[in-house]
């Protein structure tokens, strides 16, 4: 009977010892897969952030894009009005007598034409004047807008 007893205990030994292995293997194997899940998760992660930054790129070289877009526009508006005239001051009675140009470094000069001075060939002179009378001059007025 002790020999029996020995035996089975034995056995229940190997038991305990096949199940304890079969238990580490099992941890091992989901270890493994753990890692395995956790490189793939940050191969992923790692592409997700690679896309986004390159994303990001993109977007700012359209931005860039359209700044320089803008930029070509703002100096084909200025290349156009470079040559334009400016306006003469108000207070200046005769609108020929003074012209703005521009000189060559771009700063504004005023000259006069006297060339073209149309005051001076149009100016009215008179040398003989009549007396006119207003009253002639009302009703004259008064018969035309009555017919």
């Amino acid at each position: 009977m002790v020999k029996e007893g020995i035996e089975k205990q034995r056995k229940d030994e190997l038991a305990q010892k096949t199940l304890e292995k079969k238990a580490e293997k099992e941890r091992r194997e989901t270890l493994k897969k753990r890692r395995i899940t956790q490189k793939k998760d940050m191969k992923r992660e790692k592409k997700e952030r690679k896309e986004k930054e390159r994303e990001e790129r993109e977007r700012e070289k359209e931005k860039e894009r359209e700044k320089e877009k803008e930029g070509k526009e703002k100096e084909k508006e200025k290349e156009k009005h470079k040559g334009a005239e400016g306006l003469a001051e108000v207070s200046h009675l005769d609108a020929h007598a003074a012209v703005l140009s521009r000189t060559a470094s771009g700063s504004p000069v005023w000259f006069t034409r006297r060339c073209c001075h149309s005051t001076s060939v149009f100016r009215a002179r008179v040398t003989n004047a009549s007396s006119v009378r207003t009253d002639a001059t009302a009703k004259l007025e008064a018969k035309a807008y009555s017919l």
